[in-house]
């Protein structure tokens, strides 16, 4: 009997010890990120985009810059170059097209290179079979009254160095309903450390 309790005891720790926990990261990287966004409007009903960015990410320096470029059902598409500068906080917008810069309060809330403590790990998985790269996959609720943004995200990280390589946001957005996916294609690791 007590030999069993031992190995109990002996198992918790292993399993407790070997606990998912949330990470950081790389403070600095660059990355190309393309979403697919729907939403329900009220006033005009479902409407629908693709986005895709690519630019660098200085969580160091709390900086983020991206040229943008959104493609809308009709083919259309509007490229927007966005400087963001969070310790001044201040952000620009360039539409080279119509030669139209502005200089606007910096969107909140500001990007974080972490998985929040309130995350709860859902799964792992290998990207490229059993000698590929293992991946894990977290969920959190995420709510941001300012906006007021409130809802869902799941993030997939490479388990090696916490580099994310896909999140979704599905929830309430503004006034409408929003169905957000993201999925970031690193493209360079300037500091792997994240």
């Amino acid at each position: 009997m007590m030999f069993k309790q031992i190995m109990l005891v002996a198992l918790l720790a292993v399993v407790t010890a070997s606990a998912k926990k949330p990470c950081c990261g790389p403070k600095q990287f660059m990355a190309g990120n393309g979403g697919t966004v729907g939403q329900v409007d009220p006033d005009s009903g479902p409407q629908g985009f693709f986005t895709y960015q690519y630019g660098a990410f200085d969580y160091t320096n709390r900086m983020f810059g991206y040229n943008m470029s959104v493609t809308y059902p009709n083919g259309t598409q509007t490229n927007i170059k966005l400087i963001q500068k969070y310790g001044q906080g201040y952000q620009y917008i360039i539409l080279e097209e119509f030669q139209y810069c502005q200089k606007q309060p910096v969107t909140k809330p500001e990007p974080i290179n972490c998985i929040p403590a309130n995350a709860t790990w859902t799964s792992s998985l290998f990207i490229g079979g059993s000698k590929g790269l293992y991946a894990d996959s977290w969920t959190y609720n995420f709510v941001y009254p300012k906006d007021p943004i409130e809802g869902v995200i799941v993030i997939q990280v490479f388990e090696s160095n916490c580099y994310p390589f896909g999140t979704a946001f599905i929830g309430d957005r503004f006034q409408g309903q929003t169905r957000d996916r993201h999925s970031p294609r690193p493209k360079a690791i300037l500091n792997d450390s994240l």
